[in-house]
């Protein structure tokens, strides 16, 4: 499987499993679905082509990048959902268990389908 499509599946999956939990978590109100999409199309891409690059280019281990990557994401998305959000009541709190959530179980099936 090439990168793009490789990419474009982490963000489908990112997609699908964030705004899950968010109308599982807050209910069908949708008050924030766009914002939880727009935040992820801001932040997915970016990461999942560092990682690419990183692989490609310094055949390093994406362990410790990847945390590190994460937890950026993990901050600017509770950064968005506390500034923008009018449904969100704990931002971080949400921003971290959405990216684990979603996280977790691309590395879940990544293990599976290798």
């Amino acid at each position: 499987m090439g990168p793009f499509v490789s990419m474009f599946l982490a963000l489908a999956l990112t997609l699908l499993v964030e705004v899950g939990l968010y109308l599982l978590v807050y209910g069908s109100s949708g008050k924030d679905v766009g914002l939880v999409i727009g935040v992820n199309l801001i932040t997915n891409p970016p990461l999942n082509f560092v990682l690419w690059l990183v692989v490609f280019f310094a055949h390093l281990n994406t362990d410790i990048i990847t945390i590190v990557l994460e937890l950026v994401a993990v901050g600017f998305e509770g950064w968005c959902y506390r500034r923008f959000a009018k449904s969100i009541r704990h931002p971080f709190m949400f921003s971290l268990a959405a990216n684990a959530c979603s996280f977790g179980l691309g590395w879940g099936l990544q293990r599976i389908l290798r």
